[in-house]
């Protein structure tokens, strides 16, 4: 971002954290592992998930 034509800010992306799911299966799979999921799996995910997310209210410019 610029002011007068200097730059003032520096906009990044925000850092991930924690693995991929299928990073997570894959490792489950190489450890033989015999854990099942449920066919309600996805659904339970897409819920934390959702619960989790909070709208951006950015401070307003004027």
């Amino acid at each position: 971002m610029e002011q007068d034509h200097r730059p003032v800010a520096v906009i990044r992306s925000a850092q991930r954290s924690g693995r991929l799911i299928s990073e997570i299966v894959r490792q489950a799979k190489e450890r033989n592992s015999t854990v099942t999921l449920d066919p309600d799996f996805g659904s339970d995910l897409e819920a934390i998930i959702a619960s989790h997310e909070q709208p951006w209210n950015p401070p307003s410019w004027e």
